[in-house]
């Protein structure tokens, strides 16, 4: 079980490295075992993302999304032997206001069919240039903040209908 930390150097939409814009508001959950691909990812989102968190196990990822902390889950297709998409599929029914992508080492269709079906919203092949996956992780992030807003919006609509029933009621 182990966690990797990053807070954003970044305040609220200043530009980042090359001139990007941060994933301004975005909680990133990196699940995978395999350092490079942690050091890489850790290092494009470093200053991009509000916080980005590691998760070495699919055991240790469960108990982080619990706590719904997290709007943005990026998972390492290569953990647990298809344990990963098993995890991207269950995230897809308990935690709908988080968004999940795949990262493979080759994005062929089969892989992403796989990904897809258990409710991945991208996969991305780690052979792409930096800017490539910057740009296809900031694009998750951009779903992951409409969907986190749709379900605040959601939420108040809930409240104003109780309200309105219990008016109704009591006139």
């Amino acid at each position: 079980m182990s966690l990797h930390e990053t807070n954003s150097t970044g305040q609220g939409q200043t530009p980042g490295a090359e001139g990007r814009t941060p994933i301004s508001g975005v909680r990133v959950l990196l699940i995978t075992s395999r350092s490079s691909v942690q050091k890489r990812l850790v290092k494009l989102l470093g200053k991009r993302a509000d916080v980005v968190s590691v998760s070495k196990t699919v055991l240790d990822a469960r108990k982080r999304l619990s706590k719904g902390l997290h709007d943005l889950v990026l998972i390492d297709s290569g953990i647990g032997g298809g344990a990963g998409r098993e995890l991207a599929q269950e995230m897809s029914v308990s935690s709908p206001g988080s968004v999940s992508a795949m990262i493979a080492d080759q994005a062929d269709l089969d892989e992403a069919m796989l990904a897809m079906r258990a409710g991945a919203t991208d996969l991305i092949a780690l052979s792409v240039s930096d800017d490539e996956m910057l740009s296809r992780i900031e694009a998750a992030g951009e779903r992951a903040t409409r969907q986190r807003e749709r379900e605040a919006r959601v939420a108040r609509l809930r409240r104003l209908c109780h309200q309105l029933n219990s008016a109704r009621k009591e006139v």
